[in-house]
């Protein structure tokens, strides 16, 4: 049997038309929505929301506290902040940076991670306070433990990751401030550097690592030693018991000097050994007021060992 040539060709099913019409509207509404919200994000009350979802994540992923005053700019790449405080967990304040620029993986903070690959700090100053032997930056840093709901379960796969990354930081005019008990007092002042904080898997205590440090140096010891870092690197591993190594390039007296500094534990007690390199240059007469100040700064300190060498 053959069609009518009458018969309509290519005839819909009514409910087909209804379907896509559905769908239409349902993407136009997804589409609208996504605006609306992103058009929120960048008000007033979308940035505030936005700095308290932060807060919230870091502050469970670190010991310590993290709070952000505002957020003044929002964009595809990152954050622009100011005003942000890191607290250690005895609520004294270890961290304030005025003015934050933050890269921010947004495809990583969907999978519940915050990634910043890059980002600048301006202003503001870092207090190294000791609690219990212990400094409280790194209690800061350090990983919230598994909870117990969660140690019962095995690791996945792979290897472990931390939540909260900061790859690469760039600081200028930050003024640090040490406090720590048989180590003399200091203030670096104007310091730029290039700052990497790796917490190496979940609960771990952090590496932190600096590179091209330049600030200048105040450090109060009988006869108070002022100089100017030009250089250098400095890495403090909490977890090691080798905790601080650094390599450092100054000016002292007019010369030209290597600072060398390690930081050894033993149990609970730091020894902290920092050796002074004078280029052969230096004449003794240039280098007596260097030694002298050496000298009185390690008899005044058992667990400060200052030394001076010739390069």
């Amino acid at each position: 049997m053959t069609a009518s040539p009458d018969a309509p060709k290519g005839r819909r099913h009514p409910w087909l038309g209804r379907v896509l019409w559905s769908l239409l509207a349902l993407v136009i509404s997804v589409v609208a929505s996504a605006g609306v919200f992103v058009a929120w994000l960048h008000g007033d009350a979308g940035r505030r929301y936005l700095a308290r979802r932060i807060e919230s994540f870091i502050n469970g992923e670190i010991k310590g506290a993290i709070s952000i005053a505002e957020i003044t700019k929002l964009t595809r790449r990152g954050i622009v902040a100011r005003d942000v405080r890191f607290r250690a967990p005895g609520g004294e304040q270890v961290i304030v940076v005025r003015d934050v620029d933050l890269e921010v993986r947004w495809s990583a903070a969907l999978r519940g991670r915050f990634v910043s690959p890059r980002a600048r700090a301006r202003g503001g100053r870092v207090v190294l306070h000791e609690r219990s032997g212990t400094l409280s930056i790194e209690t800061t840093f350090s990983g919230r433990p598994r909870p117990q709901s969660e140690r019962s379960r095995p690791p996945p796969p792979g290897p472990q990751q931390s939540n909260v990354v900061f790859e690469r930081i760039e600081v200028s005019d930050i003024t640090l401030i040490t406090a720590v008990p048989g180590v003399p007092d200091a203030r670096v002042s104007d310091i730029s550097t290039v700052l990497a904080i790796d917490v190496r898997e979940p609960g771990a205590r952090p590496l932190l690592t600096l590179e091209s440090v330049t600030g200048s140096v105040h450090l109060d010891t009988p006869i108070v030693i002022r100089m100017r870092f030009t250089g250098g690197t400095f890495r403090f591993s909490s977890g090691d018991r080798d905790r601080v190594r650094a390599n450092i390039t100054a000016v002292l007296d007019d010369n030209r000097v290597r600072v060398r500094c390690t930081t050894t534990m033993r149990g609970d007690t730091p020894r902290i050994s920092v050796r002074l390199v004078l280029p052969e240059s230096a004449g003794l007469l240039d280098s007596l007021p260097t030694i002298a100040q050496v000298g009185l700064a390690d008899h005044f300190s058992a667990s400060f060992d200052f030394s001076v060498d010739r390069n």
